[in-house]
C-alpha cells in the first residue's frame, strides 16, 4: 500500500510539474518530488524517467544521509538540520523486513517543521487534489 501511494504521488507530481508553467508552483513540486524520491528510494522502487535532474540529486544525496544514521547534519532539502540518527529502526520495528526498512521517516520527520517556517505552500501542493489524475 506505501509503495503505491508513493508511487502514484511522485507519478502525479510529475505529471503536474510538467503541466504547469508558474515557476514558484514547480519549484515547490520539485522540493515535493525529492521527498518523494527519497522515499521511493527507502521503499527499493526505482525513480520514474523524467524527474527534473536537482529533484534526482538532492533526493539520492537526502537518501544517504537517511541510510548513514550520523546524527545531526544539514538537509540536502530542507534548510535546517535534522537528526539522521532518528532514521535507524528501533524496538518492534525491526522485527519485521517491512517495518525496518525506513519507509516513512523521509516524508514524517520533515513535516513536523512546516510549523517553524517552511512555507505553507510546500504543504498544501497535494498530489490527487489537483484535478490532474
Amino acid at each position: 500500500m506505501l509503495e503505491d501511494l508513493t508511487e502514484s504521488m511522485l507519478q502525479k507530481s510529475l505529471l503536474l510539474y510538467n503541466y504547469i508553467s508558474n515557476a514558484e508552483l514547480k519549484q515547490v513540486l520539485e522540493k515535493n518530488m525529492t521527498v518523494l524520491a527519497v522515499a521511493q528510494q527507502a521503499l527499493e522502487k526505482p525513480l520514474p524517467a523524467g524527474l527534473p535532474q536537482a529533484a534526482v540529486r538532492m533526493g539520492q544525496e537526502e537518501y544517504q544521509l537517511v541510510r548513514g544514521e550520523g546524527g545531526f547534519s544539514f538537509s540536502a532539502i530542507f534548510p535546517y538540520e535534522l537528526d539522521y540518527s532518528q532514521y535507524k529502526p528501533r524496538g518492534h520495528y525491526t522485527r519485521s523486513d517491512h517495518c525496518g526498512r525506513r519507509d516513512l521517516p523521509p516524508c514524517s520527520i520533515p513535516l513536523l517543521k512546516l510549523a517553524s517556517g517552511l512555507s505553507c505552500k510546500e504543504g498544501c501542493v497535494i498530489p490527487g487534489r489537483s484535478g490532474i489524475s
